[in-house]
C-alpha cells in the first residue's frame, strides 16, 4: 500500500491549506509531483504528518476526463488522520484531489488544499 503524508498550514489569504508533501511521517523527505501507485493496488492513502498546524479531516476526490457530477462516493472522511482514496485496479487513471483540513480541536474553519493529482500508473 502507497502512503504519503502532508503537513498543512493556513494559507497567507487564509482562505485555503497550503500543503506539503511527504514519503515519511516525520516530512524529513519531501516529494513533489504527481502522487503515484503502482498499477492494480486499490488506493492511494494520505496521512497526515507530524507538526502538521491543522488536521486532516476528509479528501474529496474525481476521476480526471470522467462526466462531471460527485456523490457521496467522492468523499472519503478521515480515518484516524488518514484518507484512503480508492483506485481501480484494472483501468489506468488520474484522479484529482481535494484534501481538507480543520484547526484542531473546536473546528470553526474548514480549509481546501489545492488539487493534488493521484495515478495508478505503476509509479
Amino acid at each position: 500500500m502507497t502512503t504519503y503524508f502532508v503537513k498543512a498550514t493556513v494559507s497567507e489569504s487564509g482562505k485555503h491549506a497550503s500543503c506539503s508533501y511527504y514519503t515519511d511521517y516525520d516530512c524529513t523527505v519531501p516529494f513533489t509531483g504527481c502522487l503515484c501507485i503502482p498499477y492494480g493496488e486499490a488506493q492511494c492513502t494520505i496521512t497526515q504528518g507530524a507538526s502538521s498546524a491543522l488536521q486532516l479531516v476528509g479528501g474529496a476526490f474525481k476521476t480526471i476526463d470522467n462526466p462531471t457530477g460527485m456523490t457521496s462516493a467522492n468523499f472519503a472522511p478521515a480515518i484516524g488522520q488518514t484518507v484512503y482514496v480508492p483506485m481501480p485496479t484494472e483501468q489506468h487513471v488520474t484522479k484529482g484531489v481535494i484534501l481538507l483540513f480543520a484547526q484542531p480541536g473546536v473546528v470553526t474553519s474548514l480549509y481546501a488544499s489545492a488539487d493534488p493529482q493521484i495515478q495508478n500508473d505503476g509509479g
